[in-house]
């Protein structure tokens, strides 16, 4: 998961953030009622409230899942080849599954 503010005060960039939360509750209580923000495109200083932060999935762990189950599957052949691929995107799935959950509560949360 990826917090980022839609945009930035001045340019009206996206701003993308490097910090984690759960929620916006955990947000106010890590950074109070504003978060203090440079802008990585204008440079421009803002104060943003916790309800200014969104976040997005970053579920990619389908497709690495199923290769890196595929490459380890290979050691049996074609057919561990296929089962790993299998075993290894369903594992990934759920990982996708658990992120995007994660983030629909985020963006839910006040």
């Amino acid at each position: 998961m990826k917090l980022f503010i839609k945009q930035c005060n001045s340019c009206q960039n996206r701003i993308n953030l490097s910090i984690e939360a759960k929620s916006r509750q955990t947000l106010r209580y890590m950074y109070g009622e504003t978060i203090t923000i440079k802008c990585p495109t204008c440079g421009n200083i803002h104060n943003y409230y916790p309800y200014q932060v969104y976040a997005e999935s970053t579920a990619k762990a389908v497709v690495g899942g199923g290769l890196t189950g595929g490459l380890v599957g290979l050691l049996g052949g074609p057919i561990g080849f296929l089962i790993g691929a299998g075993i290894g995107g369903a594992i990934g799935n759920e990982n996708d599954k658990i992120d995007r959950k994660n983030v629909e509560k985020f963006n839910s949360s006040w």
